[in-house]
């Protein structure tokens, strides 16, 4: 748990990505602030909360880029209610914080 204390993670839910992708309608950031640089190629985990089920349900994986970032997390609907719902991303620092 201290670990993660030194992991600042910048998550931004938003309908235009930190990235200006008007594509997408979800972003994150992961920065190691004990460095001060970004993380690459954590692996992050998109999960969406079924109401009906009351279960979290996967909804893709992603990895982090050179700049600590995944801009292209749940794409754009035309129906945008498509998109509505309880998400959570989960952060799989172990490998990164073993190296």
């Amino acid at each position: 748990m201290k670990k993660l204390l030194y992991l600042f993670f910048v998550i931004v839910f938003s309908s235009v990505s930190a990235q200006e992708n008007k594509e997408f309608q979800l972003s994150s950031h992961i920065l190691d602030i004990t460095v001060g640089k970004p993380v690459e190629n954590v692996d992050v985990k998109l999960e969406k909360y079924n109401e009906t089920t009351k279960q979290w349900v996967s909804v893709i994986n992603k990895k982090t880029d050179k700049n600590g970032r995944i801009g292209d997390f749940l794409p754009k609907n035309k129906d945008s209610k498509s998109n509505y719902g309880k998400y959570k991303l989960i952060f799989f620092t172990e490998d990164y914080f073993n190296k």
